[in-house]
This record gives C-alpha cells, sequence and structure tokens, in this order.
C-alpha cells in the first residue's frame, strides 16, 4: 500500500512540476511575441551553396530556396539576383561591385529590399545606365572575398569596388612557413553553409527550423551560449580590448585590403570600404570605438574611401528600429534603406564624375 501511495505522489509531483514548466513556457512564448513580435520561419530548402576556389557561393540558376522565410533567386553567375550578368558589359555602362558577406546578400529580406538594389534603383533613374551587382554569401570574410575579387570578381568588369565590411570579417594571418590559406567551403550536405557548432552538427538542419518556431528557444539560444564563453573579437572591438596596432588580424586584413587596392589602382577603379556595424554595436560601445577611427586612417592612408555606416543606424538598447533582433541579427528592411541612404552621396560624389566622363 505504501508502495503504491508513493508511486502515486511520485506521478502526481512530476505532473504538477511539468505543468508548471509548460505555463512558465507559455507565458515567456507569449509575452515575447508581445514585446517583439513573432520570430521568422525558416522555409525549406534554406539556399544551397557549392564549392569554389574562393570558398564556396551561393549554387547558380537556383529558384524556389529561401533566407528564413524570404525568398532567394539566384542568377547563372552564382549570385542572388533576378537579372543576368552580361560579361562584356554593355557599351557605355557604369558597373559598381558590392562584395560582402550575410548582411550585403540580404539574410531575412527581400531581394528589392537590400541595400544593394536599393541603390541600383537610385543610380539607374538618376544616372542613367548604371549598375550595382551584388556579389556576396552567408559566412563570407575578407578571406572570401579577397580571393573572390582576384579570381572572379574583375571578370565581371566593375568599374568600382564597394567592399561592405562586417566587424568579424578579419583575415586571420597564415603560419610562417604557408602561403595565403585558400577558403575552406565549410557546408553541410544539403549546400548551406554549416554554422553550427560542431557539437550540433549531428541535429540536422530541419530540426533545427522546427525548433525556431519558438520564440523562447530562440530568445534564449543565443543567451545561453555565452555563458562561459570567452569574449569574440567583435565584442573586444567594441569595448576597445584589442591592441589595434599588435594585433595579428587586422595588421594582415590591412595588407590584404592594400593589395585588393593596388589591384584597383592597376584597373584603375575606386574601392571604398563601408563598415556596417552590429546589432550592439550602440549597447557596448560608446557609439565611437577605437576600431572604427584606426580602420579609417589606415583607408584614407591607401586612398580608399572609407564610409562609417553606424552614423546612420544609431539607436539605443529600446529602439530596435534597424535589426531582425532578437530573432535575427541581420538588419531588417528599414535598416537597408539607412545603409542605402548614406551610400548615395558616397557614389555620386566619388564614383559619378566617371560616369559623366565615358
Amino acid at each position: 500500500m505504501n508502495v503504491h501511495y508513493r508511486f502515486r505522489n511520485l506521478c502526481i509531483n512530476v505532473g504538477v512540476l511539468f505543468s508548471s514548466l509548460l505555463i512558465c513556457f507559455l507565458l515567456i512564448e507569449i509575452g515575447l511575441r508581445i514585446i517583439y513580435g513573432n520570430p521568422h520561419i525558416f522555409r525549406s530548402p534554406q539556399v544551397r551553396h557549392i564549392p569554389t576556389p574562393y570558398g564556396y557561393k551561393p549554387e547558380p540558376n537556383q529558384h524556389g530556396s529561401y533566407t528564413l522565410n524570404k525568398l532567394v533567386t539566384v542568377n547563372s553567375s552564382g549570385f542572388r539576383d533576378t537579372r543576368e550578368w552580361i560579361v562584356p558589359k554593355p557599351t557605355g555602362s557604369y558597373r559598381i561591385i558590392i562584395v560582402g558577406d550575410s548582411f550585403t546578400f540580404g539574410n531575412g529580406v527581400n531581394t528589392e529590399e537590400r541595400f544593394s538594389n536599393l541603390l541600383d534603383k537610385y543610380l539607374q533613374k538618376n544616372h542613367g545606365q548604371v549598375e550595382v551587382l551584388n556579389a556576396s554569401a552567408g559566412g563570407w570574410n575578407l578571406n572570401n572575398e579577397f580571393f573572390f575579387f582576384n579570381t572572379e570578381g574583375l571578370s565581371y568588369e566593375p568599374d568600382a569596388l564597394v567592399l561592405a565590411f562586417f566587424p568579424n570579417d578579419w583575415m586571420s594571418p597564415p603560419s610562417p612557413s604557408m602561403p595565403d590559406p585558400v577558403p575552406i567551403a565549410n557546408l553541410s550536405q544539403e549546400g548551406r553553409w554549416d554554422a553550427r557548432p560542431y557539437w550540433l552538427r549531428w541535429l540536422p538542419y530541419e530540426w533545427i527550423y522546427k525548433l525556431k518556431y519558438s520564440a523562447t528557444v530562440i530568445y534564449l539560444r543565443d543567451r545561453l551560449f555565452l555563458i562561459g564563453a570567452k569574449p569574440d573579437i567583435v565584442t573586444r572591438l567594441l569595448q576597445d580590448q584589442v591592441d589595434l596596432d599588435r594585433e595579428p588580424t587586422i595588421a594582415y586584413s590591412y595588407q590584404k585590403l592594400g593589395e585588393m587596392k593596388q589591384t584597383c589602382d592597376v584597373k584603375g577603379i575606386p574601392m571604398v570600404i563601408a563598415v556596417i556595424p552590429p546589432v550592439n554595436f550602440f549597447w557596448l560601445s560608446d557609439g565611437s570605438p577605437s576600431y572604427i577611427e584606426h580602420f579609417r586612417k589606415f583607408a584614407e592612408s591607401r586612398g580608399i574611401v572609407f564610409v562609417d555606416l553606424s552614423i546612420g543606424l544609431r539607436m539605443t538598447r529600446a529602439q530596435n528600429l534597424y535589426y531582425n533582433y532578437p530573432w535575427d541579427n541581420h538588419l531588417n528592411p528599414v535598416g537597408h534603406k539607412r545603409v542605402a541612404d548614406q551610400l548615395i552621396p558616397v557614389i555620386e560624389q566619388l564614383i559619378m564624375p566617371l560616369v559623366r566622363g565615358k
């Protein structure tokens, strides 16, 4: 009788515990959705990629794939665009190529909402035969971008280069006994750029997408991963914890950016570096972290046009105006519009005189 009674009490206690946890989970879920809105739904398949000499790029001629829940079309060149990139370029046209990572690719936004497309639309309307090509992929950094520009980017006959730089895009130096490291593909079996930590790669992405239906799971994910973790390069840069004159990754990245500028000089094309701030830029810094001015001085010493995009993306902790945070840390359509608005006068002032001379 005692055994039966104890078992009954155990079942009741377990039931009460799980019921309490479920109620707490539902309350948190409802609260997060009220405050931040519904999280993005990941539709399948997400963008597929193929290996390349510079790491990887989107699979060419791709239709019906997604970035989060936004439809993606990839042209025959292997980049997100509904147009084909004609080579040789049309006579009399002026072609700007923007190279970058997932922020430039437009994670979580429609193709026409990206800053590159907004810039293209404005320039065509106001300056005639101008093209803006967006060569980007999620997960790219300067390593991919450097090799892409030299092995493929120049084949599209650009008249100007805009490098959209995110503060985790620095290029790690090779060991003294090795040449420049060739970027690795790091793709999952289905061709997705694999951002899973090694210990989680047993879990299929399809399951991860389903888990992300929950606002609570997404909200807690990043915060739990930070427990016990060392600050990454972005956090240390924002908090001025990096010796900018002695950090090897920064010195090596400056070297490679200088080589890109030399290539541009040989081709007679201007180079612009537009620095995109992370979502926590104004939470972890005073809005003027030292790496921005350090980067600016380097760029200007090499004749590179430098654009600090944080100027037009200022916000406070209580105002998430320009990012998809907390469900995603990329720019939302309003953020892309702010980036385009900042790039337009720079392009017009420094590049459009060349258009008039064509």
